[in-house]
C-alpha cells in the first residue's frame, strides 16, 4: 500500500542497498546571495564612509550593484568566507 510504514520500510532497505553498492552520495551546496539586496553589499558599492543600513528604494539598490560590480565580488567574497568559517 502506498504510503505505508511497510513500504516506508521497504524503501528504506533500498536506499541503504544503494549507499551499500554505490557508495555514500557526494553533497554540493550552491549558494547565490542576492547582493542589491545585502546592506553590506550597498555599503560595499556606496562611497559614504559609515555603515548605515538604511531601507533604500529598489530602483537605487539594483544602480549601486550595477555601477560597481566590484562590489557585488567584494560582497560575494565575504558571504563565502563567513560560510566556510561557519562550516
Amino acid at each position: 500500500m502506498p504510503g505505508s510504514i511497510t513500504q516506508k520500510k521497504y524503501m528504506r532497505n533500498e536506499i541503504w542497498s544503494l549507499i551499500s553498492y554505490f557508495g555514500a552520495p557526494s553533497w554540493f551546496i550552491t549558494f547565490s546571495p542576492a547582493d542589491n539586496m545585502h546592506p553590506i553589499s550597498l555599503y560595499f558599492a556606496d562611497t559614504q564612509e559609515t555603515f548605515s543600513p538604511e531601507l533604500r528604494p529598489e530602483n537605487e539598490r539594483y544602480r549601486l550593484i550595477a555601477e560597481n560590480p566590484v562590489a557585488g565580488a567584494q560582497f560575494f567574497h565575504f558571504i563565502v568566507e563567513l560560510f566556510i568559517k561557519m562550516c
